[in-house]
């Protein structure tokens, strides 16, 4: 207490440089009270004429001491509080610094609308990834409006932005009132400014008389790719209209009334006249069709074709103008044709055969068909113990070039003999892709160039990167060797007039004689990465490429085990598809 007395309290002209309040020299105050005070208040008696003085003189100054601490508080405290300001702005300056500078404020609005296209729904992206509500405030492109003035009127002056529309009439009349539905559904295709529209239409009930009827008359003819899901009477209130810009046409549903037979002629030649891709759902029976018209000369592509339903076989050989086939085997036995569907500008054929399927029904559909122009052929089968993969019996004339196979070949011990038999009567084939959860060493080897045999003399591009040789890996890496190295390049010999090794086509029918390598090769991961001299000197004559193995319990320890170099996050170092 005694050193309350003895405080420096020092008012002078002198301020601190920092804060520019007055300097005041304080001494460490004292913790508690003194020990001589404590024995006095412990005890009520006199205490000594000096004593008494001092604390006197403690109630006498003390006051004024109090009072220039507050004072000096109080300073402390409003400068605390500039200060608590002062970092306040500084944090609001630097965001906003951050943001004026930001390097989205110097993308020019071309760019803008690139990277905005990405999110909002296309086309191809509803069909895949399932519904999208076109109208919804809470989703592109209309979130991207709210953002700030410029983004608005990017968005705004965007019009392709705004062209697919996804229109689910039973789902918004939960939500709000038809006159709101058409001022939005209005709206957005103003906002399009006469773009093509990609256009999905559902509905359960007729629309005729709801107030989005007369928006969707007027940009009919804008419709470039339509996506139905409606009643006949609906589409019956479409007809007399000409969708000039229709090409393609999914058909999801169509909800047939019992006592409606009369034709729809909505889609037919004169009203869609640019019709050319048809895609049907497999729950909308074919039968529908015989009332329905449709520019079937016309066609160039149809997706998800049925091939088993008698129905659609019959429209299928009106198709004069096919050029692109994908096909679906389904549950049944592929019937007997007695007559050919011809299609003879058909140049791709997809066929995609069902665990359901008859497991001859592919080899029969292709029976069935007459294509002379067919390019590229692709086959998908499922993967079931047991199931055996037949394939058509195509004339050796036949020039497709292009061969993709999706299988399971350890399913049936007779399958590599299938796919080696089809494939020797392929001799045309320069681009052979193979997709497969256990290729077999009999089929590898069966690819070798020998003086006896000589399947796909024409091959050029090879990709087998989306298959996993068990065996192979264990025990047999030069089956895959000798193939390759039978349809490689060898550097020419100097001192010979040839050239290495050399394919000769004289002896195949409709060819000419001259020699053909292998130029492109894609392989697995664990062939990529292989660490072997034949393996390198493969590679000095051939492009290679990495693909990614198509089985997902390919753990490190069988990598390692391969000879594989790769990171614990299962790279190796290189892009995915890097060029070795």
């Amino acid at each position: 207490m005694l050193n309350l007395l003895k405080m420096s309290y020092k008012s002078t002209a002198e301020t601190c440089p920092t804060c520019a309040l007055l300097a005041i020299e304080l001494e460490e105050p004292q913790h508690g009270r003194a020990p001589h005070v404590e024995e006095l208040l412990r005890r009520n008696e006199p205490i000594k004429d000096e004593e008494l003085v001092a604390f006197r003189l403690i109630v006498d100054k003390s006051p004024d001491i109090i009072d220039g601490l507050n004072e000096r508080i109080d300073q402390v405290e409003e400068l605390l509080e500039v200060l608590l300001q002062t970092r306040i702005r500084a944090k609001a300056d630097l965001a906003d610094a951050r943001s004026l500078i930001h390097p989205m404020r110097a993308l020019p609005n071309t760019l803008m609308t690139t990277i905005f296209s990405y999110c909002v729904p296309t086309w191809a992206t509803a069909l895949s990834e399932g519904e999208v509500t076109s109208l919804d405030p809470a989703l592109a492109p209309w979130t991207l409006s709210f953002v700030c003035r410029r983004w608005r009127d990017i968005v705004l002056s965007s019009p392709e932005l705004w062209t697919y529309l996804e229109l689910d009439i039973d789902d918004h009349q939960v939500h709000i009132t038809p006159r709101q539905l058409a001022y939005k559904m209005t709206l957005f295709i103003e906002r399009s400014k006469g773009l093509p529209l990609f256009f999905h239409l559902s509905s359960t009930h007729e629309i005729a008389n709801h107030p989005i009827f007369p928006a969707l008359e007027v940009s009919l003819p804008r419709w470039k790719h339509l996506s139905v899901d409606l009643p006949r009477s609906t589409l019956r209130c479409l007809s007399g209209n000409v969708f000039s810009s229709l090409e393609q046409l999914v058909i999801l549903d169509i909800e047939e009334e019992s006592d409606e037979r009369d034709s729809l002629y909505v889609f037919d030649t004169k009203n869609a006249p640019n019709l050319c891709v048809l895609e049907v759902d497999e729950q909308v029976p074919w039968q529908a069709f015989e009332y329905f018209e449709l520019p079937w000369t016309r066609l160039l592509q149809v997706v998800d074709f049925p091939a088993v339903d008698f129905d659609a076989f019959w429209h299928l050989q009106k198709m004069s103008s096919l050029e692109d086939l994908a096909v679906i085997m389904d549950e049944g036995e592929m019937p007997m044709r007695a007559v050919k569907a011809s299609l003879p500008k058909l140049a791709r054929l997809s066929i995609q055969e069902e665990l359901e399927a008859h497991t001859k029904s592919s080899k029969a559909f292709c029976a069935a068909l007459d294509i002379p122009a067919l390019s590229e052929l692709r086959f998908t089968f499922p993967s079931a113990r047991g199931r055996v993969h037949h394939f058509p019996n195509f004339r050796a004339a036949d020039r497709f070039t292009k061969l993709h196979i999706t299988c399971a070949m350890s399913c049936n011990s007779n399958n590599s003999g299938n796919i080696l038999h089809f494939l020797s009567h392929a001799p045309f084939i320069e681009d052979f892709t193979i997709v497969d959860s256990g290729m077999s060493v009999k089929c590898i080897s069966g690819l070798k160039v020998t003086s006896t045999s000589t399947r796909l003399p024409r091959l050029r591009i090879l990709d087998f990167s989306g298959c996993f040789c068990d065996d192979v890996l264990s025990e047999d890496w030069a089956t895959i060797y000798d193939m390759l190295e039978s349809r490689r390049a060898e550097p020419a010999d100097p001192n010979s007039k040839t050239t290495g090794n050399a394919l000769v086509l004289s002896n195949h029918p409709g060819t000419s004689a001259g020699a053909l390598y292998l130029e492109k090769l894609c392989v697995p991961r664990w062939l990529y990465c292989a660490n072997d001299v034949r393996w390198e000197e493969i590679c000095k004559t051939m492009k290679v490429e990495c693909g990614v193995t198509m089985r997902d319990d390919f753990s490190a320890e069988e990598e390692f085990a391969h000879g594989s170099d790769y990171g614990s996050d299962g790279s190796n170092g290189t892009d995915s598809t890097g060029t070795y």
